[in-house]
């Protein structure tokens, strides 16, 4: 008799397993968006139709013109043909009315987008409330604010990116985020280029620049309150350079800064400044040469402008090259 009993039992339980095993599999899509191929068809619309939980793909073609939610999302992917855009739907707005981030990221995990352009907007893209964003071969353009900006919030930026003619920063990353700006194929640098700024971190978060940060308005990289930057580079692979900006090449205030192989060169500023409360560790050799040009004989490349400057890696490592008043310390 308990034999009999236990059989039905086993063989629910058996059951139950299959079925929650097979539940995630059942929930995955890949689905296809051909804006303006008809009416309704959008990203918002296929977004709609999907299980949160994911793994989702959605393929995206031609222009989509429409800002983009994704909140709450896990494992989706979003993926451009060559010539796919998103698009702010409000331009005639003007500058001053302006409010629309075209693509926004909320509370997602592990969300990729790749092969799409970002066009216009008040902001390009958005990843925030404790989201995991990734950006590769994607290009930000025409926000008459910032091009990318991540709040609390991680991810990188990578593989032939360009976030450029953006109106404030090209990236701000804020509140604790931590990002990467890297090649994850060495021979596909993400670039930064002709913004009102270059990157802007603030409030204890985290950059790591292994690309390129160039001939923006405004400084190429400002780093405040709490924050740490990291500027890796390979001079022969083209990454790891910050050249060109109207402003200083890094800047930084309350933050520490660890730059290798780098090259920091030709900005109308100092290439780098260690403003108060600030440390940087320079291992390399490093490349500091041209900038300042401004000051004439009074140029420097390096600049320690405050009694709290610290600036650590032997006076050669320092200087890079170039014109320093720090006082290195030996690591």
């Amino acid at each position: 008799m308990k034999t009999r009993a236990i059989r039905p039992m086993r063989t629910l339980l058996i059951s139950a397993v299959l079925i929650c095993a097979a539940w995630p599999l059942a929930q995955a899509a890949d689905v296809a968006v051909n804006c303006g191929a008809k009416k309704n068809n959008s990203i918002t619309a296929a977004l709609a139709g999907l299980s949160k939980g994911g793994p989702n793909t959605v393929r995206i073609a031609g222009n989509c013109l429409e800002a983009v939610a994704i909140d709450g999302y896990d494992r989706l992917t979003l993926i451009g043909n060559p010539t796919a855009t998103i698009n702010d739907p409000t331009p005639e707005q003007g500058e001053e009315y302006e409010d629309t981030t075209v693509l926004s990221i909320a509370d997602s995990d592990h969300v990729l987008v790749q092969a799409i352009t970002v066009n216009g907007g008040a902001q390009g893209i958005s990843c925030s409330g404790y989201s995991i964003c990734r950006l590769v071969d994607v290009h930000v353009h025409n926000s008459l604010g910032n091009g990318v900006t991540y709040v609390r919030s991680s991810g990188f930026i990578a593989d032939n990116t360009i976030i450029e003619d953006n109106a404030g920063a090209g990236l701000q990353v804020m509140n604790g985020s931590n990002v990467s700006l890297i090649p994850l194929n060495t021979t596909s640098v993400p670039i930064i280029q002709a913004n009102g700024a270059g990157a802007i971190v603030t409030d204890d978060s985290h950059l790591q620049v292994s690309g390129v940060i160039q001939n923006n308005t405004g400084a190429g990289i400002t780093a405040e309150r709490g924050c740490n930057v990291r500027i890796l580079g390979d001079p022969a692979a083209g990454w790891g350079f910050v050249t060109g900006n109207s402003g200083r090449g890094l800047f930084l205030r309350a933050a520490t800064a660890h730059i290798r192989f780098a090259t920091i060169t030709g900005n109308a500023s100092n290439g780098v400044e260690i403003a108060q409360l600030s440390l940087v560790r320079f291992t390399g050799p490093n490349t500091f040469t041209g900038n300042d040009s401004g000051s004439g004989a009074a140029a420097l490349d390096v600049e320690c402008s405050a009694t709290t400057s610290v600036a650590i890696g032997g006076a050669s490592g320092v200087a890079g090259g170039g014109v320093t008043n720090c006082v290195a310390e030996t690591p």
